[in-house]
């Protein structure tokens, strides 16, 4: 690399840390002031907290020997939230977000004199702890991370030609000395700033700090890195492979005894796989619940069986969990070394982390050589027979230029109208002559051997139709605490019901904002006050519930989610709802889109909107977030059947005689039925509706075939596998019905169908 290069790559980097520090003056660590309501104030003066906290023994010290400050707030009940919320930050996102601050500096906008500023200058990262349940006493714990100088007002003064002494001067130095070349730096360059003795304990949970100080931190390793440098530059990297990628109908060619894959993976989740495997560095861009964190498995066991080294980077810790708990069930945990904040922060605890993952790995003896043929072997005979069934009977054939599927209905259809099978009353084929007509009946009885294979047993499972809980009365209190107490009461007895019906069912209540959050937690504690039962399920720390606003749920499930929405009509303006929904309404980068689809697909069984509002409330013309609110509360109200007005019923006017077969079986029958549903490119081909629950139109059996739709999955595991599983996994009953079979056997298919369908109530 050249100067010029490098010249280039720092000029990058001072570029990122302004885009990342930002412009805005509400960043408290610009001005603390805008951390006015969670922050405490502490009485004990500053030069004590500097010598105890930069002594080379760090001790713990009581709240009460730092004398919080009396407060409009209780400080103890605020003390009691930021322990919260940091402990939140360090759990989801790696970094500490509490600090010590001493000393603060009081400046001046040179352009504007009376815009002032009052900001932090020294951070002392610490923990809050809670000594005892019941306890109103606080400890506070000094961590094994530096104390750092304010950076960003360092990179604000650099404007002004001051330069403060780093962080590394303040284990070298008394308080006063330190203080001394702070004070004199300034004094040099603004003589009326003043630097003001203070001390406070309050939150900087902004990620941004984090990732500013890593690149001040690591200038020469981001010069020096290949891909930070084609990023810098703003050129592709000239060691990009250029081999090809398998597409989607290629991978069926790939040998199983090549693959290392741990968890279920689709065609399109295949391909990615596929791509890093072969050298290329890629994005990888999904909606929530399409199979991500999978996707990062099996690319790590890929890597692995090929004897590579992988790093997994992840803001936040669930989403590190989430790997590694798919990685243990599949009893791989020995190969993973947790790199994470909380694990790190002791270089002991570290090492013996490192210690015992290296003797557990030098333990295992080496895989024995072993032949796996026989097991790979049926593996690739079943496949190969399932591609060359969809391929027989998709493929069109001449002289007819009609698949054997495409016969098979015509077939149906003429038996219906009572023609004779064999005179096809179709266009271009009236003048066939009998041999074309013998050949086509031959070819047709050939494919009529194909047996029908991997039909597993049918499972039930509870309908996951989204369920809607009006709240009558909620009102959101704008303006003032930014929450909506009723429907916190309202969720608080939702989970005592949950508790009492269905406490093996773990539950995560999703919130609409942090307010909304900290509401629901002080309702959970009146009512177990009630309901003593459910104050072990609602531990903070527990497995099987949580309680989270919108921004800080990443790859969490639960069986069951409520989502408050909060939002709703305010005492300020009775009868007129302020479209303004928080995260929902934001616009940016689609902010509120992707937001509501985080909240939506986090529930595993069941999820449960709870709202103060109901669709007829929402003007979806305020703007477009409004209107997509608008459309998921009109879903969520008719439990999944109102999407929009048309009604899908395109089957009538396809050409899909097969299908349209069947469905003349089951209406002739009585069963209500209905066609092609869903909005994907891969609908249900019929659907066959529970006659004893009209009103609600509830579904009763989903119905697929081996035809269009079939066909159009690239992969054998697609379309004889994965389809039907994630249908049932949301929460739909499958029955499968092979054509060829239907075809052969068409009376005994009908009666095996009714025969399951009338004993659908019986299942459970």
């Amino acid at each position: 690399m050249n100067i010029s290069e490098f010249k280039t790559i720092q000029d990058k980097i001072n570029i990122w840390k302004k885009k990342l520090i930002g412009e805005s003056n509400k960043n408290p660590l610009v001005d603390l002031r805008q951390n006015q309501k969670r922050l405490v104030p502490l009485l004990r003066d500053s030069s004590f907290l500097y010598s105890h906290f930069t002594e080379d023994e760090l001790e713990s010290l009581l709240i009460s020997e730092l004398e919080p400050k009396q407060m409009d707030d209780d400080p103890i009940k605020v003390l009691d939230e930021l322990r919260k919320e940091a402990k939140s930050t360090i759990e989801d996102k790696g970094f500490n977000s509490l600090f010590l601050v001493i000393n603060t500096l009081t400046w001046f906008n040179t352009e504007n004199p009376h815009e002032k500023y009052v900001s932090p200058i020294l951070l002392v990262p610490v923990r809050l702890e809670k000594t005892g349940r019941k306890s109103l006493e606080f400890t506070l714990h000094p961590i094994d991370d530096d104390i750092a100088v304010n950076f960003t007002l360092v990179n604000r003064l650099r404007d002004f030609d001051i330069t403060l002494p780093n962080s590394d001067r303040v284990k070298e130095l008394s308080y006063e000395d330190f203080f001394n070349e702070v004070r004199c730096a300034i004094a040099a360059k603004q003589p009326e700033w003043e630097v003001k003795e203070t001390a406070q304990i309050t939150l900087f949970p902004d990620a941004k700090a984090a990732m500013i100080q890593d690149l001040e931190q690591n200038q020469e390793k981001i010069a020096t890195h290949p891909i930070l440098q084609e990023l810098a530059l703003d050129r592709t990297s000239e060691n990009v492979k250029n081999s090809s990628i398998l597409q989607e109908k290629e991978l069926d060619q790939i040998d199983y005894s090549s693959i290392y894959q741990i968890c279920d993976a689709d065609s399109s989740q295949q391909v990615v796989i596929e791509a890093v495997k072969a050298g290329f560095s890629c994005v990888v861009q999904g909606p929530p619940g399409t199979g991500k964190s999978q996707t990062i498995v099996n690319i790590i066991t890929e890597l692995v069986g090929q004897g590579k080294k992988v790093l997994v980077v992840a803001e936040k810790q669930t989403a590190l969990e989430v790997v590694f708990d798919r990685l243990k069930k599949s009893r791989l945990e020995d190969i993973c070394l947790n790199l994470h904040h909380e694990v790190t922060k002791k270089a002991k605890d570290f090492f013996n982390q490192l210690e015992q993952t290296f003797h557990e790995l030098s333990e295992k003896n080496e895989a024995q050589q072993r032949d796996w043929e026989p097991f790979f072997k049926p593996l690739c005979d079943y496949r190969k027979i399932l591609n060359d069934h969809v391929k027989s009977l998709h493929e069109k054939k001449q002289p007819l230029n009609k698949s054997a599927f495409d016969l098979y209905g015509e077939i149906l259809r003429l038996e219906r109208e009572n023609v004779p099978p064999l005179e096809f009353n179709l266009s271009n084929l009236q003048d066939w002559p009998e041999p074309r007509l013998l050949n086509a009946k031959i070819f047709l009885e050939q494919l009529g051997q194909f047996e029908a294979i991997f039909r597993g047993r049918q499972k039930t499972i509870w309908s996951n139709s989204p369920h809607f809980h009006f709240v009558k009365g909620g009102i959101y209190d704008r303006g003032g605490r930014g929450d909506n107490i009723g429907e916190a009461e309202e969720v608080a007895k939702l989970t005592v019901q949950h508790f009492k019906q269905h406490s093996q069912q773990s539950l995560g209540i999703i919130t609409s904002s942090k307010q909304q959050a900290k509401a629901i937690w002080e309702q959970l504690k009146q009512i177990s006050i009630k309901h003593p039962e459910i104050e072990e399920f609602c531990q903070e720390n527990s497995d099987k519930f949580f309680v989270k606003a919108i921004d800080d749920v990443q790859g969490d499930e639960r069986d069951v989610i409520f989502l408050s929405f909060g939002f709703g009509f305010d005492n300020k303006n009775p009868g007129k709802l302020n479209h303004s929904f928080g995260y929902f309404s934001k616009k940016q980068q689609d902010l509120g889109k992707r937001r509501l689809n985080v909240a939506i697909t986090r529930a595993r069984c069941k999820f449960v909107l709870v709202a103060s509002i109901k669709h007829e409330n929402i003007n979806a013309g305020v703007s477009p977030q409004a209107a997509l609110i608008k459309k998921y509360f009109a879903y969520v109200e008719s439990g999944a059947q109102k999407l929009d007005e048309k009604h899908d019923d395109r089957l009538s006017h396809l050409d899909l005689p097969f299908e349209e077969d069947i469905y003349q079986v089951l209406t002739e029958r009585g069963y209500a039925v209905k066609k092609r549903v869903g909005r994907s490119a891969y609908p249900i081909d019929l659907v066959v509706m529970n006659n004893s629950e009209s009103e609600t139109e509830e579904s009763l059996l989903g119905i697929v075939c081996d035809g269009g739709t079939y066909s159009k999955y690239p992969t054998a595991r697609d379309r004889d596998r994965l389809r039907q599983e994630v249908l049932q996994k949301l929460g739909w009953r499958i029955y499968k019905i092979w054509s060829c079979e239907w075809n052969r056997n068409r009376e005994g298919q009908i009666n095996r169908l009714i025969e399951h369908i009338e004993n659908l109530p019986n299942q459970k």
